[in-house]
């Protein structure tokens, strides 16, 4: 997809990439340019590769990824998701790679913007 900001606006404070959304399941990609940030969140994205107890293994598999975002009138982003691995380009950088164990019946998307600011979304393909 192809994220434009209407220059000189603001971007938005947030747009959220929601995917493999199922009933109670989904994967979140925050994309934060004004705070310099992108931010994956897999906490709800499926019970993880770890059948524990573990309390601190648990709290390591569903905390956030961040990458930093460096500032741009146009973020061109790929998200490629392929059974359990999701990987994250932005302007033909790979920006970070991880592991999801979504269910199987989680195969929706959304998107949202959150805030004020405003970003065209100019581009959007989807391939199955």
């Amino acid at each position: 997809m192809v994220l434009k900001r209407n220059s000189p606006h603001a971007w938005s404070d947030e747009l959220q990439f929601n995917f493999c959304v199922g009933p109670s399941n989904y994967s979140r990609l925050t994309f934060n340019p004004n705070a310099g940030t992108l931010t994956l969140s897999r906490a709800k994205s499926g019970s993880g590769p770890l059948d524990t107890t573990d309390a601190l293994a648990q709290a390591t598999w569903v905390q956030d990824r961040i990458a930093s975002l460096p500032p741009a009138l146009i973020y061109n982003v790929t998200i490629v998701f392929d059974v359990s691995v999701v990987e994250i380009i932005v302007n033909g950088t790979v920006y970070m790679s991880s592991l999801i164990f979504p269910p199987e019946n989680a195969y929706g998307m959304n998107v949202t913007h959150v805030g004020n600011g405003g970003t065209y979304l100019t581009y959007f393909k989807l391939s199955c």
